[in-house]
């Protein structure tokens, strides 16, 4: 028996909020890593202007 995860997870549903049981740190690390790859893709986007408006000098 667990007791200590079931007395958070209780304090945390008393509280109004969410309870969410541990994941494996694997699926974190796999989380963290898909976030960062998008994140990054996205600042590339930016920074190289694909997605910034276009300036009036241009034109």
């Amino acid at each position: 028996m667990m007791f200590g995860i079931e007395a958070e997870m209780i304090v945390v549903v008393l509280l109004g909020g969410v309870a969410v049981p541990y994941a494996p740190l694997s699926s974190y690390i796999f989380t963290f890593g898909v976030t960062l790859f998008l994140a990054g893709a996205l600042e590339e986007l930016g920074w190289r202007g694909f997605l910034q408006p276009p300036s009036l000098a241009a034109i």
